[in-house]
């Protein structure tokens, strides 16, 4: 079952507009003390991104590398 919009937003929301290597941490952390079945829900709602574009971000997120 995937996650809802509203949960992946709220979620998302945690970052703050900002991908800075402390918020990644903060947005990591969150989903790993939910259900597994949550984690994998969140993980089908995130964009996939070209390796090039994730290069180019200064702090990139745990699962980015």
């Amino acid at each position: 079952m995937r996650m809802a919009w509203a949960d992946f937003w709220a979620l998302i929301a945690i970052l703050n507009g900002e991908a800075t290597e402390e918020s990644c941490h903060r947005l990591a952390e969150e989903p790993s003390r939910r259900p597994v079945s949550d984690v994998v829900g969140f993980a089908e709602r995130m964009p996939r991104r070209s390796t090039a574009r994730t290069r180019r971000s200064s702090a990139p997120c745990p699962w980015s590398t």
